[in-house]
């Protein structure tokens, strides 16, 4: 899948910011008790982010996307819950609407 080459590996709670121009202009967090992710537009720039979470699926050999979801509005953060299952591997990315820069970090389900 087109740019999700190198995500860091989370083993627990884990955030990634994303850094367009120098600008921290979004980020997503993984809270693991509760399965709990934490998308934040952080820059007035007119742009929202959106945030996926693809499972990584063994009998395909390929990462399906489960989960898309948007926010706007610098300052602004939206939580949603997501059981992550256990022992699954997980990938989740945040990116500006309207520019293909992502960020990324791996989740691996701990069955919490």
């Amino acid at each position: 899948m087109a740019g999700l080459s190198n995500p860091a590996h989370a083993t627990g709670d884990d955030k990634v910011n994303l850094v367009i121009d120098g600008r921290t202009v979004g980020s997503i967090a993984y809270k693991d008790n509760g399965d709990k992710f934490t998308l934040c537009d952080t820059y007035a720039d007119g742009y929202g982010v959106q945030a996926r979470i693809h499972m990584y699926y063994y009998a395909f050999n390929d990462w399906v996307k489960e989960r898309e979801w948007n926010k706007g509005g610098a300052g602004t953060c939206t939580t949603i819950s997501y059981d992550v299952r256990n022992n699954q591997r997980y990938w989740v990315t945040v990116t500006r609407n309207g520019n293909s820069k992502i960020a990324s970090f791996q989740v691996y389900g701990s069955g919490e």
